[in-house]
């Protein structure tokens, strides 16, 4: 029980810590907090940035899944196990 509620907790300290950090450091396209450390320019240039990384997230994502449908991984979490 008490393991429980440490993980609930840490899962609230890191959340809030993320909240903070994410509505300091971004530009306000992203966030909708007023910040004027960004200018248009920027702005745009974090937001294409943030699509490209989340495109790539998303494909590994899709590889990894496909992988382990396909068979490629082992119990052991070993990529390419059965090829090598």
């Amino acid at each position: 029980m008490m393991k429980i509620i440490l993980l609930l907790v840490l899962f609230l300290v890191f959340g809030v810590l993320c909240n903070i950090i994410i509505n300091k450091y971004l530009p306000t396209i992203l966030t909708d907090v007023k910040n004027k450390k960004y200018d248009e320019r920027q702005s745009q240039m974090v937001v294409e940035i943030f699509a490209k990384t989340l495109l790539w997230t998303v494909f590994s994502l899709i590889v990894a899944i496909l992988l382990k449908v396909c068979d490629f991984t082992d119990s052991q979490k070993k990529c390419f196990h059965q090829i090598f």
